[in-house]
């Protein structure tokens, strides 16, 4: 498993592979700025995506490159693979659209603040802005798409935190059980300047580099399920 930020590796790979026959078939809502057992996020959040491979990091280094430019959104329905699409640049309502193929819309709940200034130029080039202390965060429906059986996949957002977390881990984007091992997760632990993910019960460390600079960052999380990478 091997983490990304801005384009380029966030850290050492981590090595998986005592987790390669989980079975990541866990039958819950996919979270977005929450986990099951809650633990909300403080933060903003854009362009979240989701595939069924580990995305090559010359995939990575274009899609962060091409988020200065109109072709982002293009470019990222183009990508094969795509199990989940959420470009979180809705300006009202409820609907978290889902953007890819799998065409399985989420829902905002608690309010969450919609159409702040986004990562990406060209479009809607909006985000959202999700408030722990109010349990802001978006629910998606389970879907294949996000059961990954033994298989390789990649998770990707951009995300923008100006302080780390405090009285608690926060979750970035989850399809999780407390503790199970047909789950995974993307966090940030209490009073962390790094991000974590558990893959069944492996957690994957990133690197130590700042990341709640109040600055929006392209992060990715690419897992290998033979092993490294």
């Amino acid at each position: 498993a091997q983490w990304y930020k801005d384009g380029a590796t966030y850290g050492s790979a981590t090595d998986i592979s005592s987790a390669s026959t989980n079975e990541l078939n866990y039958v819950a809502s996919l979270w977005i700025a929450r986990r099951t057992s809650a633990l909300y996020l403080d933060g903003s959040m854009d362009e979240v995506a989701i595939y069924n491979k580990a995305l090559s990091a010359s995939e990575i280094s274009n899609h962060y490159n091409v988020g200065s430019t109109s072709l982002y959104r293009q470019t990222i329905l183009n990508t094969s693979g795509l199990s989940g699409y959420f470009p979180l640049d809705e300006q009202s309502g409820t609907v978290a659209d889902d953007a890819s193929t799998t065409n399985n819309n989420g829902t905002y709940t608690n309010t969450p603040t919609l159409g702040v200034s986004g990562a990406i130029v060209g479009g809607a080039a909006t985000g959202v802005t999700f408030a722990s202390a109010s349990t802001e965060y978006v629910s998606v429906p389970d879907n294949d798409g996000y059961d990954f059986g033994t298989g390789d996949f990649s998770l990707e957002a951009w995300i923008k935190r100006s302080a780390a977390p405090s009285g608690g881990t926060q979750f970035i984007l989850a399809h999780d059980g407390e503790g199970e091992t047909d789950s995974w997760e993307l966090f940030q632990s209490n009073g962390s300047s790094t991000l974590n993910s558990r893959i069944g019960l492996v957690t994957v460390t990133s690197g130590t580099e700042e990341i709640n600079d109040n600055r929006w960052h392209h992060i990715v999380l690419t897992i290998d399920r033979d092993g490294y990478g």
